[in-house]
């Protein structure tokens, strides 16, 4: 696994790497079972993250590094249990975990979530919505997903 010291901060790396994603459509998640969100609509792809409309973000070749990943999900209504957001990574890191998760708000009906992790070259990741109501609920969606350091 690289190491701290294994790392150039990103501001000493010409332009950014990234991509930002949305959900526009509705798209509905069916009670109790974890869901990819597979995004619509690409505002910002520099290296061919993503083709929409997909699910999967693989990280190109040659840019491997420290990525920023911020996911923020909308839903029409969550009720019962509650629900989560989960950012899903497919890595060859030894020790990646195999999913980070946040609840949702209730009381809101969205939540949003940040981690920061190392993805490799071929690596892959999905945001996931998860939901404990009686019924299909609706969700849109947004993501960003930018390499804040290089390996």
């Amino acid at each position: 696994m690289p190491s701290a010291g294994d790392y150039v901060r990103a501001s000493d790396v010409p332009g950014d790497v990234g991509c930002q994603l949305r959900r526009v459509a509705n798209q509905s998640i069916t009670n109790g079972v974890a869901t990819a969100i597979s995004w619509d609509t690409e505002d910002v792809d520099t290296n061919g993250f993503i083709a929409v409309t997909s699910s999967t973000i693989t990280i190109p070749a040659g840019l491997g590094g420290l990525y920023a990943i911020t996911a923020y999900l909308n839903c029409a209504g969550i009720t019962g249990t509650g629900g989560a957001i989960i950012i899903d990574p497919t890595s060859s890191i030894t020790g990646m975990p195999a999913d980070f998760l946040t609840p949702l708000d209730e009381t809101r009906d969205r939540g949003s979530f940040g981690i920061i992790i190392p993805l490799l070259a071929g690596d892959t990741f999905n945001v996931q919505a998860f939901h404990a109501s009686a019924a299909a609920v609706n969700f849109t969606a947004w993501l960003s997903c930018y390499r804040i350091a290089v390996l």
